[in-house]
């Protein structure tokens, strides 16, 4: 008898350590900033017979809860600076465009999404309260995006602000593994650097306190292999998937 349950003990113990999650990217906090958002939509692009419009900021959002399911997965903190209804990744038929959620809010006091400074001061408001909470862990800062540029460019690129960070190189890494790196020549690339043609990224400035910050450009609208990448589920997974092995390499450091 004692022989059974001391069994049983084991395997209940063996259960339950299976169902322990993975803890890669314990000590790590995240704040995820969905690009755009409520009344800014950010940039858009028509496809398909019924010229189907696809909103950037709906698919930045897809992405964000797709990375922090992930993450937290792994044991990370995760934050984003915005909020809507949606509460799980949305798999939709890459041939059905997904609905720009208009309820948006900032995390930061609740009120409504919108473009402009005040915006976004209100991101990164949220990003280093989040800093501040957490003193012990290591905090980094992604703002998910989607591109605007000459329709032979695809791919990701990576936009840092002044301080050069180790993150953008994990980044890096990780997409030239998974073939996602842009085809432009600069894959990296400086807030304000005028000679590649970026203005500076007021959430990459040094009014965010987070060192370890970037932006991802996940894809060209203007180009169509991007474009069907954008609304394929799958993609977007994979987006999250790259991120992530980012953060674990960047948490080896």
């Amino acid at each position: 008898m004692k022989k059974i349950f001391f069994l049983v003990i084991i395997f209940i113990a063996l259960v339950s350590f299976k169902n322990v999650p993975s803890q890669e990217l314990y000590g790590l906090v995240v704040v995820i900033d969905p690009g755009h958002g409520g009344s800014d939509p950010g940039a858009s692009s028509l496809f398909g017979k019924n010229k189907q419009c696809v909103t950037e900021s709906a698919y930045c959002y897809d992405v964000a809860i797709r990375l922090e399911n992930l993450l937290k997965s792994k044991g990370a903190i995760v934050f984003k600076t915005i909020k809507t209804n949606q509460l799980k990744p949305i798999n939709n038929d890459p041939q059905q465009a997904i609905v720009c959620a208009s309820n948006a809010v900032f995390s930061f006091d609740r009120s409504n999404v919108k473009a402009g400074s005040s915006g976004l001061s209100k991101r990164v408001a949220f990003a280093n309260l989040k800093l501040k909470n957490f003193p012990k862990h290591k905090v980094v800062y992604i703002s998910i995006h989607f591109d605007v540029v000459k329709k032979e460019f695809a791919g990701a690129r990576i936009i840092t602000g002044r301080k050069s960070n180790f993150l953008a190189l994990c980044l890096k890494k990780e997409l030239e593994i998974k073939n996602r790196l842009s085809n432009h020549v600069n894959s990296i690339i400086t807030s304000g650097d005028k000679s590649k043609g970026v203005k500076n990224i007021y959430v990459l400035s040094n009014t965010n306190k987070i060192r370890e910050c970037v932006l991802l450009e996940l894809g060209n609208f203007k180009n169509e292999k991007d474009l069907w990448r954008i609304r394929d589920p799958k993609v977007r997974e994979d987006y999250a998937l790259v991120i992530t092995k980012s953060l674990e390499r960047f948490m080896k450091k």
